[in-house]
């Protein structure tokens, strides 16, 4: 039986990561949920961590969910969705240029997110 695709995921608000944790769980993945995202960028860089993809709130307190996505591109460490209850053109580009593979709307998370994931998963 092959080992379930591990995913971070990072959001300041906890129920949020909570719900989509469980949502994926169900789907067969393995979740790290964390709210802070200096200490995801720090497990990440940690050698004993290994994530196949990572899920970043774009909105966050002190370090965004832009700064978290690039520096995590830069490490070339994993395929990144941005998500963001408020999605604009603007907020995309951000995103995209910062090194995310996708951008979502939080309100799509729990249907689309799985299929997604796999799909970014098996490209990298």
């Amino acid at each position: 039986m092959p080992e379930p695709l591990h995913v971070l995921y990072v959001d300041d608000y906890e129920p949020m990561g909570e719900m989509v944790a469980d949502a994926l769980a169900d789907d067969g993945f393995l979740v790290t949920v964390m709210t802070d995202a200096l200490a995801a960028l720090q497990l990440c860089m940690s050698i004993d961590v290994h994530f196949g993809a990572a899920v970043i709130d774009f909105n966050m307190p002190g370090m965004d969910g832009d700064e978290l996505t690039r520096r995590l591109s830069e490490a070339g460490h994993m395929p990144i969705v941005v998500v963001s209850a408020f999605i604009d053109d603007e907020r995309r580009r951000r995103a995209m240029q910062a090194g995310a593979k996708a951008v979502m709307d939080k309100k799509d998370l729990v249907r689309i997110l799985p299929g997604l994931l796999r799909q970014l998963m098996g490209a990298a």
